[in-house]
């Protein structure tokens, strides 16, 4: 994010204000297995041993299969994060760039949701595995939608067809004598899902806990020596055939770094498989056929569903190829070479099957420079970042700087680098040259090319350097593509976009505009052809890579759907078109291809947050308190409050001021960090009750009613609480600079008292002719009484808070709250999620340097989802919004710290 400077205000000691501006974003049956059973395209004279039928070169395949590439299937133990995204994405691109190029091409991805962590993952949520998988799969199908991947196939392990297909694959490997049973002993990780041999575990000391354990060295998770009778895989009898196969293709495994990992592996550590475990142990996941005591060990179980969705076992005699085997790329993190670079070719060698043509094995994205975890909440949420940057932007950013060697570190300050240099300085910038200029007209250039083209002389060396770059660009992309390298092939067409605005630089069309010499006007439509054929061939090529906003490229300089195949990506190919399918805009517009990350308003922060309490309860509270110790100064009076924590913190705080006592009930949904401020306040707490409604009724019945000189001090339903709120409307009209319109408000609402008061405030204030500021109230989903009040067009109740924001848990928000949204002229309501409210809270810290709790989080995040935008300036256009001024009620920073922050970013995945 760019650094935004805050121009601090003149404030009062009740509050402070800041203006700032802050970024918006918006088959087969079931048979029976015997002995006998041979499929067809299986030579009956072959057998263990026996090498006259072998078919595992990767090259044994027909011309004319579809291009199939595969995504690894994801592992449903935990959420998508951005590594899943990247492994999705390089398929996808992969994909659409054959397609892009005329070939048929088939993409499958899909969960792997048997094995040991499944079962105990569903244990501890106390959920069946399969309700658990179902869960977590369907995150999995939202995360390819979310990242526009056309994907043909996704896969399930527990898809029937493909236990079927298991299980008919176990039975070929034993008929051909490569399954024995016998004892097993070594060293199980759980996490790893695999054994390790003893040279590949270590003792180690656990950090957290002090324990000496025994640790894989690869992965650093812990191992545990278990001796079990289990299936074992004859792998051992194909280490000649793998190291042969291996050396007669050295590039099989990209990059080759990995495949000397691969080939020093096997030559010093392979050893016979164990494909089973014991269903005491492992229950969960596809049964060994003719052993019901034996589950098939999960990596044999994943691997085959790359051959599922190819059709196996129905292929017909050699005609596997027609589904697409074998398949040309296989992509993969590096974390999981062994098991498709070993096992994997090792199985299919095993059956005489064509092996993948290609690993393409990527490294992983780091978050300063640590893997991802979701233990320690450095996990990027890619829906976040979607939403957040925009999907072709990050698209782009993922295939531009992910790591296929070397891992890669995510940062927001790099996606934002990149899309302003790249997207917008280089490519949107070469687009609003050529299509959207005042004195010149793409079409009359292009025609010029197709009806008077003879090469006019205008700075000869860079207009033939230009096309020659042009002219090669499609080869150079497409030379990369085939090495699998996705970020060479975009920093070639990058570098040819360069050339062509450095050529217009140089060239300065708008010299010639004014000339009417027929040799400048010449000139000038050679220029600016050949700027838009760089413009033309990179939005062909680069479509793979931004579908949709090469879509818009394409429609705004006029291309014809027709001519957007890959053979059309030369110079001079295309000479129809110029004409925008769509606007392109006006010079300068904001609505161009890559406009700024945010079309930016000014935002004011009333920062509600430095109140002696930490909140604006201090206002309202403490007017109350004070106004009813004036009414008796010689009583000693017990101050009573219910709260969710920031009125129940606003009435000790005042309660010390007036040297008063104070008890305070709050709902079990209070935190123990809440309650521990209140009784450091020296107040009497008392915890009872699932909501607000409860606390307060046990307050007033089993406290207030017994205790003579008890006054009740409620949160937000009373006239002195309003006015004391009002008091933030007072001080906006003093503290904002003359002749500033207010534009609009917006706050958090849980019972209502600061909506109340901000309208109040409004209503008691000559705005001098000038607009009156609109309302806009928020709320997290699951405590939104108002909205729900709003909704249904009368005042009702929630059945229940079930949102995190405990302070915004009113069961039945305030009649003058209701009276509020239902009577005001340009009034808004609306929601946002419990993991939005939070993602604003971690954001703020970043952007404002200031921590709030979710509940005030829920405001701020109507910045960043862009709803802010989508509610208070409908049919404006991008430049009045930008002089609208609105201000933001930062209500409360109490019940927040940044262990709660970090307890976010686990539990949502919030790192963007």
């Amino acid at each position: 994010l760019r650094q935004h400077a805050f121009q601090t205000v003149d404030t009062a000691n009740t509050g402070s204000m800041r203006p700032a501006r802050l970024p918006i974003a918006p088959a087969f049956r079931s048979r029976r297995y015997v002995p006998a059973l041979r499929p067809a395209w299986v030579c009956p004279s072959c057998s263990h041993g026996q090498t006259s039928r072998r078919r595992f070169m990767s090259s044994d395949s027909k011309g004319d299969k579809p291009y199939y590439v595969t995504t690894p299937i994801f592992y449903v133990n935990a959420s998508p994060h951005v590594g899943h995204m990247y492994s999705m994405l390089l398929a996808d691109v992969l994909k659409r760039w054959q397609v892009l190029k005329g070939r048929p091409a088939i993409l499958c991805t899909g969960t792997d949701e048997h094995g040991s962590k499944v079962q105990q993952a569903a244990a501890r949520q106390g959920v069946a595995p399969k309700d658990f998988c179902d869960t977590t799969a369907e995150k999995f199908r939202d995360l390819a939608r979310a990242i526009g991947m056309d994907n043909d196939h996704f896969i399930r392990t527990t898809d029937p067809d493909h236990k079927e297909a298991v299980q008919h694959f176990w039975h070929l490997l034993k008929e051909r004598g490569y399954i024995y049973e016998s004892k097993h002993a070594g060293w199980y990780c759980v996490s790893d899902e695999c054994f390790y041999a003893a040279n590949e575990v270590e003792r180690t000391v656990v950090p957290q806990t002090g324990r000496t354990v025994m640790a894989s060295i690869e992965s650093g998770n812990e191992v545990e020596w278990i001796e079990e009778k289990n299936y074992h895989f004859r792998m051992t009898a194909l280490k000649d055939r793998l190291l042969a196969f291996y050396a007669a293709n050295p590039d099989w495994i990209v990059p080759r770094a990995r495949m000397k990992e691969v080939v020093a592996w096997v030559s010093n550590n392979l050893e016979d498989l164990s494909i089973s475990r014991p269903v005491q142990r492992l229950d969960w996941g596809v049964r060994v056929p003719d052993d019901p005591t034996q589950t098939i060990y999960v990596w044999v179980d994943a691997l085959i569903n790359y051959l599922t969705k190819a059709g196996f076992p129905g292929w017909q005699p050699g005609r596997e190829h027609e589904a697409g085997w074998p398949a040309d790329v296989q992509i993969i993190g590096k974390d999981i070479v062994r098991f498709h670079g070993v096992y994997w070719p090792a199985l299919l060698m095993a059956l005489d099957l064509p092996l993948p043509k290609q690993l393409l094995t990527h490294a992983h994205w780091t978050l300063g420079k640590k893997k991802m975890s979701k233990s320690l909440g450095n996990v990027v949420n890619p829906f976040f970042a979607i939403d957040r940057w925009g999907l072709d932007t990050m698209r782009y950013f993922m295939m531009r700087d992910g790591g296929i060697e070397k891992d890669a570190d995510y940062e927001n300050s790099l996606v934002v680098a990149r899309y302003q240099k790249d997207l917008q300085s280089t490519l949107g910038n070469l687009v609003n040259r050529v299509a959207k200029s005042k004195v010149w007209k793409l079409r009359d250039s292009v025609a010029w090319a197709g009806e008077d083209g003879a090469f006019k002389g205008h700075n000869v060396h860079a207009s033939e350097a230009l096309k020659a770059s042009v002219d090669e660009m499609a080869a150079t992309m497409s030379k990369h593509m085939d090495e699998l390298n996705p970020n060479a092939a975009i920093r070639s067409v990058l570098g040819v976009l360069v050339e062509a605005n450095k050529y217009i630089s140089d060239s300065a069309p708008w010299k010639l505009t004014k000339s009417t010499e027929t040799k400048d006007q010449a000139a000038l439509h050679e220029i600016i052809y050949y700027a838009s054929e760089a413009v033309r061939c990179a939005g062909i090529l680069l479509q793979p890579v931004m579908p949709a906003k090469m879509g818009t490229l394409l429609d705004m300089v006029g291309v014809r759907a027709d001519r957007r195949g890959f053979e059309y990506a030369v110079f001079g190919a295309d000479l129809t078109y110029g004409t925008p399918v769509i606007d392109p805009g006006r010079p300068g517009e904001w609505n161009s291809l890559f406009p700024p990350q945010a079309a930016e308003n000014n935002i004011y922060l009333k920062l509600e947050n430095l109140q002696p309490s930490g909140s604006f309860k201090s206002r309202g509270i403490g007017n109350l308190m004070f106004r009813a110790a004036e009414a008796a100064p010689g009583a000693d009076a017990h101050f009573y409050c219910s709260s969710g924590g920031n009125a129940g913190l606003a009435c000790a705080t005042s309660a010390i001021a007036l040297k008063r006592k104070a008890t305070i009930v709050v709902p079990m949904t209070t935190s123990p960090f809440m309650m521990s401020k209140l009784r450091l306040l020296g107040a009497d707490c008392v915890q009872v009750g699932e909501s607000w409604a409860q606390a307060d009724r046990h307050l007033r019945d089993e406290l207030l009613a017994k205790d003579p000189a008890g006054v009740y001090v409620p949160p937000f339903d009373h006239p002195h609480v309003w006015d004391g709120a009002s008091t933030i409307i007072d001080e906006l009209a003093s503290q904002i600079p003359e002749g500033l319109d207010i534009d609009a408000v917006v706050c958090s609402v849980g019972g209502g008292g600061l909506l109340s008061g901000l309208s109040q405030g409004i209503s008691q204030h000559d705005w001098f002719n000038r607009p009156t500021p609109n309302l806009m109230a928020v709320e997290t989903v699951g405590a939104d009484s108002l909205n729900a009040s709003v909704r249904a067009g009368k005042h009702v109740t929630l059945p229940a808070i079930t949102s995190i924001a405990g302070s915004l848990g009113a069961l039945r928000v305030a009649t003058k709250a209701w009276e509020v949204a239902r009577d005001t002229p340009g009034f808004e309501s609306v929601t946002v999620t419990d993991a939005e409210a939070a993602m604003a809270c971690v954001r703020f810290v970043d952007d404002a340097r200031l921590v709030v709790e979710v509940s005030c989080g829920a405001t701020i995040a109507t910045v960043y989802n862009g709803s802010l935008r989508k509610q208070l300036g409908r049919n404006v256009s991008d430049e009045e919004w930008a002089e609208k001024n609105v201000v933001l009620i930062v209500c409360g920073g109490s019940n927040v710290s940044m262990e709660i922050l970090d307890g976010y970013r686990a539990e949502f995945g919030i790192a963007v």
